[in-house]
């Protein structure tokens, strides 16, 4: 109302403009998985997810959409519109298109990702050889939503009695959260080139905006205390302003 406002009274408009401003409640911190929680959220999308009529392969689809997920921090939404043709196999590459903010990027993958990936690929292509996503959930379906593998998410958290843990709830988001995290983590440990490394973070991650990856800067100073003085200071050294994707 206050911008309508000013917009009319520059043009010469009576118009009325608020003079008080509304604050935004500061969100919670995330709540990220520790070393041992993944080891056994993976666990049990390993073991315990069962197939169903909706998800006839649920225990061979899950276990490499999770994976890649958490390995390449994608947004949930962006590997459910993987399609098969966006895998370059040869050069072990995926690409994403029209992502948030439509953008488009070209992700290296790891060998051992690359290699899950292609295992998959060859399996599922004799399931469904006409598919053109790449975790075509079942034959009626051609890709899934952000809102089914919530579903699934929050299944494995309750097998892996993570569901009823205190403070917020972990999300599918949380994996991406997570790779951004242990990657600032990794840079403070091995002494490596942060503005280098946050540029790269930036582009790899498909932020709009340099100041959306610093995010992770604050987050993980303030999970981990152990980082808090060198992350602090890289803060004031650069000045960081961050905001929450």
């Amino acid at each position: 109302m206050k911008h309508i406002g000013e917009y009319q009274m520059s043009l010469g408009l009576n118009a009325y403009i608020p003079n008080y401003q509304i604050k935004r409640t500061k969100a919670e911190e995330p709540h990220l998985f520790s070393d041992e929680q993944l080891i056994l959220f993976f666990n049990t999308v390993d073991t315990k997810l069962l197939p169903t009529e909706t998800y006839p392969y649920k225990d061979t689809l899950f276990p490499v959409f999770f994976r890649l997920v958490y390995c390449c921090g994608l947004r949930c939404s962006e590997a459910c519109n993987l399609k098969v043709n966006d895998f370059d196999f040869s050069k072990g590459t995926i690409s994403i298109y029209q992502s948030k903010g439509m953008k488009d990027r070209e992700l290296p993958l790891p060998d051992d990702l690359l290699d899950l990936c292609y295992r998959f690929h060859l399996y599922y292509q004799k399931i469904f050889p006409d598919r053109i996503y790449f975790f075509k959930p079942n034959q009626e379906r051609e890709h899934m939503t952000s809102a089914d593998v919530s579903k699934i998410f929050q299944t494995v958290l309750k097998n892996a009695d993570l569901l009823t843990l205190p403070g917020k709830r972990f999300t599918t988001h949380g994996l991406r959260h997570l790779f951004a995290v242990q990657n600032i983590k990794k840079c403070a440990e091995e002494g490596e080139d942060f503005y280098n490394w946050i540029q790269y973070l930036c582009k790899y991650m498909g932020h709009k905006h340099i100041r959306y990856t610093l995010y992770y800067l604050h987050i993980t100073s303030q999970l981990f205390p152990v980082y808090q003085e060198k992350l602090n200071a890289l803060e004031k050294g650069i000045g960081v302003v961050y905001a929450e994707e």
